[in-house]
């Protein structure tokens, strides 16, 4: 049996995550609401003053919306538990009293659902939810095409945490376009699927690619070429 240098490598990983979670403060929901309200409010402005919703990085709104996932990857980063990826489910589900039917259009742009995607198959990985009925894969995949730049960046990123192991080529294959950014997000999701398709990909990618930065990087996920990947799932969740 080979012993996997990138298991123990992600084990560790995972035992310091769950170490800093469980010593953390109880999540602050009423931060990411305000910040879904300003975000809303940000958009009623806009129309109201008969100005075009213009979503580029620039632009009020889409800060608005990048604040509100800042504040959901914040309180995600200090809890990590089962209260707060109960919450994000009640947000993917557009469930949740307080907020009024203009809020779930933030909470449903695909800028902020894509990062509520990748967030819930990481609760998933660390057995804090059971997400097998959502169709979060699905949703990731329709966003790997969109011409909101950032927003394919992000999908590119939550595959590696709600995908399959039939997406291991789908990352390889941007991988291979080698575009500074996407390249390496594709290396870091395919690293992170727990299959043995992950590693010989990336064993194949390494000879592949022109980039020496890139080929650099992925040198970087296989230490000697050890092992195979067996990632977050291989502790399983009872």
């Amino acid at each position: 049996m080979i012993v996997s240098f990138i298991k123990l490598q992600l084990l560790l990983v995972l035992l310091s995550i769950i170490n800093i979670a469980s010593s953390a403060a109880s999540p602050n929901m009423d931060s990411i609401e305000d910040a879904i309200r300003l975000a809303t409010m940000s958009r009623k402005q806009s129309i109201d003053n008969g100005n075009p919703l213009i979503e580029t990085p620039i632009s009020d709104y889409y800060m608005k919306l990048t604040a509100l996932n800042n504040a959901i990857n914040k309180e995600w980063g200090q809890s990590m538990d089962e209260i707060f990826s109960a919450y994000l489910l009640r947000l993917w589900n557009n469930d949740i009293e307080e907020l009024s039917e203009e809020n779930w259009r933030e909470v449903n742009h695909p800028l902020v659902r894509t990062e509520i995607a990748g967030l819930l198959g990481q609760a998933s990985r660390l057995c804090l939810l059971d997400t097998s009925s959502l169709p979060l894969r699905e949703y990731v995949h329709s966003k790997l095409s969109s011409e909101n730049l950032v927003v394919k960046s992000r999908a590119i990123s939550a595959l590696g945490t709600v995908g399959e192991k039939n997406d291991v080529p789908i990352l390889a294959k941007i991988a291979l376009e080698e575009e500074a950014g996407w390249a390496e997000k594709a290396v870091q999701s395919i690293f992170m699927l727990p299959y043995p398709e992950s590693v010989e990909k990336l064993n194949e990618l390494e000879k592949l690619v022109k980039r020496k930065t890139l080929r650099d990087y992925i040198v970087k996920k296989l230490p000697n070429n050890q092992g195979s990947i067996e990632g977050f799932k291989s502790i399983s969740c009872k």
